[in-house]
């Protein structure tokens, strides 16, 4: 049984769906309960945040991929029978790219402190690393827009404090919805509420063709939200000040 098992995941017409395998597991391991606790980005955090969530996004995928897309090529050439325990070699490579992937992938993500908010966030120009004390916010962009998201449609909030010299924290999701909208708005209404309020400008973005669609996105958004939760809708997206940009 295990030979045969090794034949299919070492052959030399099979060693693909191997590596694609490789891809799979890593893809299923984000969605494993509890997972979440096990993020780098919040176990080396001191002291914890109040609020935190992760954000994932697609440059851990492509490079593993891509880097599984190398080995297997490596897998089909020439020094597979030249070499012993070629395969196998490359097999070992594939599981520690995996495992490394999977622990980059939970270094990104959001936190929100009494103080101040910061955010890691993982690009294809690297790591960008930002921390914005409420007392430095200079401006706040916030907005709400209607999207289709596989046939159906929903309603996407924004939310980011903006610094000098282009520092921005933005509150955003990820590519990926990690965080309840709950634990989401209760995390925005506490920075929202420890910025000065009166003296920080806010921005619309995007900006909506009128006011009528600004405030169905919003009733929208207010109606999906549990009814102790919508208070928080109102005082974080219809403060006098936003709707005034009206």
């Amino acid at each position: 049984m295990l030979s045969r098992i090794k034949g299919f995941l070492l052959g030399r017409n099979t060693m693909h769906f191997t590596f694609a395998i490789l891809v799979i597991i890593y893809g299923i391991c984000f969605e494993i309960p509890g997972w979440e606790s096990q993020y780098l980005f919040h176990t080396l955090r001191d002291p914890p945040p109040l609020f935190w969530w992760p954000v994932r996004t697609q440059v851990v995928m492509f490079g593993l991929i891509g880097f599984n897309l190398f080995l297997f090529v490596l897998s089909r050439t020439q020094w597979r029978e030249r070499l012993r325990y070629w395969a196998e070699g490359l097999l070992a490579i594939g599981l520690v790219a995996m495992v490394a992937a999977i622990a980059i992938n939970t270094t990104s993500g959001v936190a929100i402190y009494t103080d101040r908010a910061e955010s890691t966030l993982l690009t294809f120009k690297g790591y960008e690393n930002e921390s914005l004390r409420y007392r430095d916010v200079r401006f706040v962009t916030l907005g709400c827009k209607i999207v289709n998201t596989r046939g159906a449609e929903a309603t996407r909030v924004f939310y980011a404090l903006h610094g000098e010299h282009g520092a921005v924290v933005n509150l955003e999701q990820g590519l990926d919805k990690r965080t309840p909208d709950a634990n989401w708005l209760r995390a925005v209404h506490a920075a929202d509420a420890a910025i000065p309020g009166t003296t920080i400008r806010r921005e619309l973005t995007p900006l909506p063709d009128s006011a009528g669609q600004y405030k169905r996105c919003i009733d929208r958004f207010r109606q999906d939200q549990a009814e102790g939760d919508k208070a928080l809708v109102t005082e974080i997206f219809e403060r006098p000040e936003v709707i005034g940009l009206l």
